[in-house]
């Protein structure tokens, strides 16, 4: 062959990817660079296939019918096994879901009677320490609860205590006002702690603190006044800390309520508003 002949051939089995622009052989079904189809290589590889099946449907027609069927017995036993394996898979998964949902209800049951045990002996002394105005150490005590349910993997919780929901103020109060009186806070506080000290001053002042019989534990008119006091408090924190109004105030708190509107704070549109409208003003 001579070599315009070479080179003519060459170019007949060459084809330029009109995606990638790479030459590729024509017979392929696809370009190998970027996979973009060919279409005449694709048709060809389809016609390749239909004869395959073609071949094999002749086969076919010549198979004794006896070993036809020995070979449709033998897949139909080979399946019955696949369903019975699946059947005693499914028995042995549903009788571990069985133990397993059985031992997580007799645990649930024996934290039950510890927490029941624990508060026994854990509520009268918060309450002394509450009657003394120790808030202090229920907040110690608080934490130090938190730390052992980490260390020994226990679950004690004191959201049923008569005063449960005046801690879940006071706590976010006290964190709020140490941030707001440590004049060097502002420069050693990360943006996040920031807005979670932002945070805890939109709770005070949106959560629905005077509705009555929709909260875990009801207020007592006493705990209801000690968190008015505590609003009145962030309020005029915020705006020395700021240099803002309570207008603005209020304009935030629609901002980073939930909606609807009234029902709490919401902390993913306080990490999206303390950046816009208050982190300048530190």
């Amino acid at each position: 062959m001579s070599e315009i002949s070479e080179l003519i051939e060459q170019e007949v089995q060459d084809r330029v990817c009109p995606d990638c622009g790479a030459h590729f052989n024509i017979h392929a079904p696809r370009c190998p660079y970027c996979g973009n189809v060919n279409e005449f290589g694709d048709e060809e590889a389809y016609l390749r296939d239909l004869d395959v099946i073609r071949e094999k449907l002749e086969r076919a027609k010549n198979i004794p019918q006896e070993s036809l069927k020995k070979e449709v017995a033998f897949q139909g036993k080979r399946v019955l096994k696949v369903f019975v394996t699946i059947l005693v898979v499914a028995g042995i998964i549903a009788g571990i879901i069985a133990l397993v949902t059985n031992r997580m209800m007799k645990k649930d049951e024996e934290m039950t009677i510890l927490q029941h045990s624990w508060q026994l002996e854990t509520f009268p002394k918060l309450n002394a320490m509450y009657d003394s105005g120790d808030y202090d150490g229920i907040v110690k005590f608080v934490d130090d609860m938190y730390r052992m349910n980490e260390e020994e993997k226990t679950s004690y919780t004191i959201w049923n205590w008569d005063h449960y929901e005046w801690f879940m103020a006071y706590d976010k109060y006290i964190g709020a006002k140490a941030y707001f009186e440590d004049k060097t806070a502002k420069d050693r506080y990360s943006e996040e702690s920031k807005v979670f000290v932002f945070y805890d001053c939109m709770y005070l002042l949106l959560e629905k603190w005077d509705v009555k019989n929709e909260v875990v534990k009801s207020l007592t008119d006493e705990d209801y006044l000690k968190v008015l006091s505590y609003q009145d408090e962030i309020r005029a924190f915020m705006i020395d800390h700021y240099g803002i109004t309570n207008e603005y105030i209020d304009e935030l708190a629609k901002e980073v309520a939930f909606d609807p509107p009234g029902v709490g704070v919401d902390y993913i549109k306080c990490k999206e508003v303390y950046p816009k409208k208050l982190a300048n003003k530190e």
